[in-house]
């Protein structure tokens, strides 16, 4: 594994995109995706993207997404999470994730 295969590509980030919308649909969560500001520290190595994820589903579901996250390959910082609950038994989340980008 190179430390290539772990970072995005910053013009045309399809396959994150791709494993993002494959994760939810393993775990049964929707997810809205948009492009987002994040914050890069000036000790950073690498470029940045930045996305904005609104997510739907039960919150076994949620966790479940959250986790196949966390655990993939891609180099990821949650900046932000913002959950709340719905009226049936369900969660709403939002999260602000960075994710590592290859230099261009």
């Amino acid at each position: 594994l190179k430390i290539n295969d772990l970072l995005v590509n910053r013009d045309v980030p399809v396959e994150f995109i791709s494993f993002l919308e494959k994760t939810a649909a393993g775990s049964e969560v929707e997810i809205d995706l948009y492009p987002a500001s994040v914050n890069s520290g000036k000790n950073d190595l690498w470029p940045s993207l930045g996305f904005k994820i609104g997510i739907k589903g039960s919150f076994s579901n949620f966790m479940e997404f959250m986790e196949k996250l966390e655990a993939s390959l891609y180099l990821v910082e949650i900046q932000q999470l913002n959950i709340s609950s719905s009226d049936q038994g369900n969660v709403n989340a939002e999260i602000l994730v960075k994710v590592n980008a290859k230099q261009q």
